[in-house]
């Protein structure tokens, strides 16, 4: 009776890790994918399913703990070499088990990096948007004021003109350096809309 628990529950706990890989190759497929024009709701929907696949590594570790039980029931009825051979097949379980567990991590991991860096890349596209309908509107307003009059004054708003484009000018070079930045950072992130927004920002 004894034995027969032992290996009803070890091929019980052999089942589970093989299943589980399963589902896993399932969600590093998914994660592979190419997303659609929403990626960052894409990942996070394939963070939450992962969450919930996580999950259910109590049921695997509730598996291992009764093979375990059960194999200490037996070991003071078995010969010395039975309960080595013994050891060696749980270890052996408990070491897929764990192994299992990293790789989903990992997943976890990797899932929660590219949510940020995606997040991180909008935030950048965002502000460089934004500079440049600053930049814009300031290159549009008129830079001299209408009291002063005389060629002093003109000159005088002639000067504080060429000082302000001056300013604008190294402002947009050290931006140039920023849509660079942007371009490397295509390579890094799976967003097929990414490009174009570049593009359009450069």
């Amino acid at each position: 009776g004894g034995y027969q628990d032992y290996l009803s529950a070890f091929q019980r706990m052999e089942a589970w890790p093989q299943s589980a890989d399963i589902q896993l190759k399932v969600h590093e497929k998914d994660v592979t994918a190419v997303p659609g024009a929403k990626p960052s709701l894409a990942y996070q929907s394939k963070l939450q399913a992962l969450k919930q696949f996580m999950e259910t590594k109590e049921e695997g570790q509730s598996l291992l703990n009764q093979a375990v039980h059960a194999s200490d029931a037996l070991m003071p009825n078995i010969t010395p070499e039975d309960k080595t051979s013994l050891r060696a097949a749980l270890r052996d379980l408990r070491d897929r088990w764990e192994a299992h567990l990293d790789q989903v991590n990992a997943l976890y991991k990797k899932v929660e990096g590219i949510i940020l860096q995606l997040s991180s890349f909008d935030d950048s596209c965002r502000q460089i948007r934004r500079w440049i309908e600053e930049t814009r509107k300031r290159l549009i307003e008129p830079g001299h004021s209408e009291s002063g009059e005389g060629e002093a004054s003109v000159a005088h708003d002639v000067k504080e003109e060429l000082q302000t484009f001056r300013m604008l000018a190294q402002d947009v070079q050290s931006h140039q350096s920023l849509v660079d930045r942007l371009r490397e950072r295509l390579q890094e992130i799976s967003n097929p809309d990414a490009a174009a927004t570049v593009a359009d920002i450069a």
